[in-house]
């Protein structure tokens, strides 16, 4: 089981969103708890629990995972797991919107937004990687053939 405070605490360790900090706190509550269905409902990420509930009014995350390792280890794993998902959330749209608003500017001006907006786009596909290991990673190390059938 992960709180909503420690998910909600790492992932705004994980983005620099100054607009955030400027938003009323219920309408950063409702934006973070839309990123965390959005990292939760990738079935990539569901594939690796046998139970998983998202829990409003508990504030709650609940979880079983397919291959538990121990409590601490199991609830690190998952607050990793949907804080970078709700990360890669958090900044698709922002680089789908430089992508998709840059070819309507044309020209030089076009390649300069592109240019200064290149680190933004190069992060999202980090953390996409970095989502991406994380989750074969586990499932290399835990495993039932690993965990001897279980």
């Amino acid at each position: 089981m992960a709180s909503f405070e420690k998910i909600f605490s790492r992932f705004l360790s994980l983005v620099n969103d100054y607009n955030l900090a400027q938003l009323p706190e219920a309408d950063v509550y409702e934006m973070e708890l839309e990123w965390l269905y959005a990292a939760s409902s990738d079935p990539r990420v569901r594939q690796k629990f046998t139970y998983f509930d998202i829990d409003d009014m508990m504030r709650e995350v609940s979880f079983t995972l397919r291959n538990s390792v121990d409590e601490l280890a199991d609830e690190e794993f998952v607050v990793r797991l949907l804080t970078t998902g709700m990360a890669i959330a958090w900044l698709q749209p922002q680089v789908d919107s430089i992508l998709f608003t840059s070819p309507f500017i044309g020209g030089k001006e076009e390649k300069k937004i592109l240019d200064n907006h290149a680190q933004t786009i190069a992060r999202l596909e980090a953390m996409k990687t970095e989502q991406r290991k994380l989750l074969r990673d586990y499932g290399y190390y835990y495993n039932s053939y690993v965990n001897g059938g279980s």
